[in-house]
């Protein structure tokens, strides 16, 4: 018997998503149709789930047995080519009454602090809230699993799995609202009426089918605030009112909220792992001995940029070919956790937003050390968010070991216990756990019971 499947998702993307559509100078641009409508191409949706389940299965996502069951195989001189039983459909995202927004983003030197040569760019991307329904496609036939397979797949998608280009910077995490599943038999004319029917779009009617989660994953929900008497500013450039203001977004419903991008935890987090990392002697790329060796040789701060740390330092062509080939002979920890040129990261951050919060104005001037005085054209002011904001924070990593969530685990208390500041300097950048983390998968027995809020509301 000759099966077809349709399964399809309604999706929702808390944080949004910028599924990429090329690179205007220093702006990466985002993907939309003939008409100018957003659009999540079939393909990035595909490759996203190629490789994940590929990860579930424990499997080389380019010639895995199962992967290549489903999923395809590319020809090549020792292999025959066969086509993907999957298929993915392009899909329209609703981005409700917000448009577009540009986000810029920046590198930062963890042993200066300042920002990393060339490790500025912007992208663009869509709002928080947007939304958008998937339909897959997949040919089976009796007994052939193709039902199991789905659920898998709709379990990786409801374990929180990240689309779109750019998910290092906090965006693309997907939320499953519903599924619906109806499996065809074509040899039947009303199965295969009903299958044309909705691939020229008539709503699909079946049932709900329930997902097989990965048990590879650990999945963290954080609330922070800011602590009485403290405020933040995570810094969006130049503003209208201010020389420094906070970062904000408007969401789907046209309502504007204050913003923590991912990417600012996800960096701080970096530096402080690397510290732990190196204090347990691990053989961290970016080391202190090495940034040390470096200003000895150049009689000061040697010019780093973004290749240097993604690449690990490494030099040697053939080196970096080998280790791509083969990225579990990568050494540095860190480059293992958050990702390198070699292998794509396991841990990510979302971006968190808050509805509530003030916003104050500040004045600054700098000082000369000498006489006292103000400096000629350094007087700025700034605006901090204050009072009651919550920021949300979802943290995912996938396959973490003991060492790993020991590591993280470390890291939000030092961020709790104000170790780590975040934002600009001009504020203090302050935060505290609100409530104790929501833990589930792997190790999260070690953070339940252990992150209790000690902050004065």
């Amino acid at each position: 018997m000759s099966l077809v499947h349709h399964l399809k998702f309604s999706l929702s993307f808390p944080s949004g998503l910028s599924p990429g559509d090329g690179q205007s100078g220093n702006l990466l641009t985002v993907s939309t149709d003939g008409s100018g409508r957003p659009v999540l191409r079939g393909s990035s949706l595909c490759g996203a789930l190629r490789s994940a389940y590929a990860r579930s299965m424990g499997e080389s996502k380019k010639d895995g047995a199962n992967v290549s069951k489903w999923f395809g195989l590319a020809f090549s001189d020792r292999k025959d080519q066969s086509d993907s039983r999957l298929i993915v459909a392009d899909t329209l995202l609703d981005v409700g009454l917000a448009g577009k927004a540009i986000r810029t983003h920046n590198a930062i030197d963890r042993h200066t602090g300042a920002a990393i040569h060339g490790g500025l760019f912007s992208l663009e991307s869509f709002p928080p809230g947007t939304t958008g329904a998937v339909l897959l496609t997949l040919t089976d036939v009796s007994g052939g699993g193709g039902e199991e397979f789905l659920r898998q797949i709709s379990g990786i998608l409801e374990s929180g799995i990240q689309l779109g280009g750019r998910s290092a910077r906090g965006i693309g995490r997907v939320v499953v609202h519903s599924t619906v599943h109806r499996a065809y038999d074509l040899s039947r004319i009303e199965d295969h009426a009903a299958f044309l029917d909705v691939c020229w779009g008539k709503p699909l009617v079946g049932q709900p089918l329930a997902g097989i989660s990965p048990q590879t994953q650990l999945s963290l929900t954080v609330t922070f605030g800011i602590p009485r008497g403290q405020d933040l500013c995570v810094g969006d450039g130049d503003g209208l009112d201010h020389t420094v203001e906070p970062q904000a977004v408007v969401d789907v419903h046209g309502i504007r909220l204050w913003r923590i991008p991912g990417s600012a935890l996800r960096g701080i987090f970096r530096g402080w792992i690397a510290r732990l990392a190196a204090r347990d002697r691990w053989p961290v790329a970016d080391s202190v001995d090495r940034e040390l060796a470096e200003r000895a040789v150049l009689g000061g701060s040697p010019k780093r940029s973004g290749r240097d740390l993604a690449w690990g330092f490494i030099e040697d062509e053939a080196e970096r070919r080998r280790l791509q080939v083969d990225p579990s002979r990568i050494t540095c920890p860190v480059m293992r956790l958050f990702g390198s040129a070699y292998s794509k990261g396991r841990i990510h951050f979302s971006d968190s937003t808050s509805k509530v919060g003030d916003g104050q104005s500040r004045m600054h001037v700098s000082i000369d050390r000498f006489s006292g005085g103000a400096n000629d054209g350094f007087l700025f002011s700034h605006e901090a968010i204050t009072g009651n904001a919550r920021f949300c924070v979802q943290i995912t990593v996938d396959s973490p070991t003991e060492q790993e969530a020991d590591w993280l685990l470390s890291s939000l208390r030092a961020l709790d216990m104000g170790l780590l500041r975040v934002g600009s300097s001009k504020s203090s950048g302050r935060l505290c756990i609100q409530s104790p983390p929501i833990a589930s998968g792997r190790h999260s027995e070690r953070f339940k019971d252990v992150l209790q809020p000690v902050e004065v509301k």
